[in-house]
């Protein structure tokens, strides 16, 4: 079996979180039962949300970096939240499979809870009546 370990990366972004209309990259580091680097095969990223397959997209090697690579757009429109990104393929005999999550689109965090007072002296706990600020991977709004 196949070790097959995936990440993505997106130049400017600290997080796997990615916004629409914009292109990250999978890669994926493969290699054989005895630790050696899988230069040759056939392996694909198949993109899911939580509507199901998106996409599947074709890895190509990249001989200088000895990582499988692929880019991915992520087309407006597009399902938001948690996209799993599943790798996997055959080389010879030999096959595996890999997979990351990444975020996409614009995410709301609440940062400070501010819990008001009322006139019976208790402190709230209606989310309703906490502060939030909308963040993205580059920061608050």
């Amino acid at each position: 079996m196949l070790s097959i370990s995936v990440t993505t990366y997106q130049p400017g972004s600290q997080f796997a979180w990615y916004m629409y209309n914009t292109t990250f990259e999978v890669e994926a580091y493969i290699t054989f039962p005895n630790g050696s680097t899988v230069k040759s095969g056939s392996f694909n990223a198949y993109i899911f949300t939580t509507h199901g397959l998106l996409e599947e997209v074709p890895l190509s090697f990249n001989k200088t970096s000895g990582l499988w690579e692929a880019s991915v757009y992520v087309k407006p429109g597009s399902p938001p939240n948690v996209w799993t990104i599943l790798v996997n393929g055959t080389s010879g005999a030999y096959s595996g499979a890999g997979a990351t999550d990444v975020y996409i689109g614009v995410g709301i965090s609440i940062i400070f809870q501010y819990p008001t007072r009322t006139r019976r002296r208790y402190l709230s706990t209606s989310p309703s009546q906490w502060r939030s600020t909308l963040c993205t991977p580059t920061g608050p709004l």
